[in-house]
């Protein structure tokens, strides 16, 4: 079964439709069309979210993007970091999904939902991708915390 992007992303049971090597195919395939040069990147605590979020980080950088990574962070934090940055972004989560299920939702420049014809230029790249060989990389990831968000939270309390 072909793993296709849905209304918010793109979502699968782990080692079944989702692998390292599918991430790592679809980062290189959304470098294309992400319209930046820096990508902010969050993960939730999964056991899988950490080795998916290297591999899409993998396949951003072949791409030509630079990825931050701001570690276990919330989808609304990873938005928030992008549309200050106006940067894009990414998040490896499946949400309300069982544990054993993950995804990614990706984020244009600016922290902005991208677009359904970017969406599906990225799901034709991505399935041709994934019918060429790749090395699947060796899970690696630098958390860079970021306190903006944070602080954003706090000022907006105090008001």
């Amino acid at each position: 079964m072909a793993l296709v992007f849905g209304t918010d992303g793109v979502r699968g049971r782990v080692g079944r439709e989702i692998d390292e090597e599918k991430f790592l195919s679809l980062g290189f395939a959304a470098s294309k069309y992400l319209n930046t040069k820096k990508v902010y990147l969050g993960r939730d605590t999964r056991e899988s979210s950490f080795a998916l979020a290297a591999a899409l980080k993998d396949g951003l950088n072949h791409g030509g993007i630079e990825v931050i990574s701001l570690g276990v962070a919330p989808t609304p934090e990873v938005a928030y970091v992008a549309k200050i940055e106006n940067a894009g972004g990414a998040v490896i989560s499946a949400s309300h999904n069982s544990w054993f299920d993950n995804g990614v939702k990706l984020f244009a420049s600016g922290g902005l939902k991208i677009s359904d014809s970017i969406q599906d230029l990225i799901q034709i790249d991505w399935e041709k991708e994934q019918r060429e060989e790749h090395v699947v990389p060796t899970p690696y990831l630098e958390d860079k915390s970021d306190s903006r968000w944070e602080n954003s939270i706090i000022s907006s309390d105090e008001q």
